[in-house]
């Protein structure tokens, strides 16, 4: 079966022992170094993606206060387009009120005219017909003066019965 040899396992303890000094003494540094290295490499790229995390979140951070900043300046200058239409409006409609108060007292003062324009040829009128009548009634030719008493009397009582 199995049996130990001294002889065998003397040698394989010292080929062992040789193997582990070459070993560390050319494999060990190298290999050391290689994942140091690599560890390194890791350890600087998880700072960097921690470092990149924290830019983003930082970016994310500014364009939200930007994008606020952005809405609130949006508002206002919404709230004074609106403010400034509604002045424009107020204006539009004070000014057309004040061109139809000047239009209906234009058109009062046109009537005011025109009424004055109508009394004074019904007045001119009336003294036609007064004095034709008067003449027919008296058949004779009357002065002017006593034209004027007359009318002058008629429209004393067209006044009156108009008042």
């Amino acid at each position: 079966m199995l049996e130990i040899e001294p002889g065998l396992t003397i040698w394989t303890i010292v080929i062992f022992i040789i193997l582990l000094f070459l070993l560390k003494k050319y494999a060990y540094k190298p290999i050391n170094n290689l994942i140091k290295k690599q560890e390194n490499t890791i350890r600087g790229a998880i700072e960097r993606a921690t470092q990149l995390r924290m830019e983003a979140e930082e970016n994310k951070k500014q364009s939200e206060k930007l994008l606020d900043q952005a809405r609130i300046e949006s508002r206002k200058i919404i709230d004074d387009a609106l403010e400034k239409a509604e002045k424009i409006k107020e204006g539009i409609i004070d000014e057309a009120r004040k061109s139809a108060t000047q239009l209906l007292e234009k058109a009062k003062q046109e009537i005011d005219r025109e009424k004055a324009k109508a009394k004074k040829d019904l007045e001119r009128i009336l003294v036609d017909i007064a004095a034709d009548f008067t003449e027919k009634i008296l058949k004779r030719k009357v002065t002017i003066d006593d034209q004027r008493k007359l009318i002058e009397e008629s429209l004393k009582n067209i006044g009156d019965r108009l008042s």
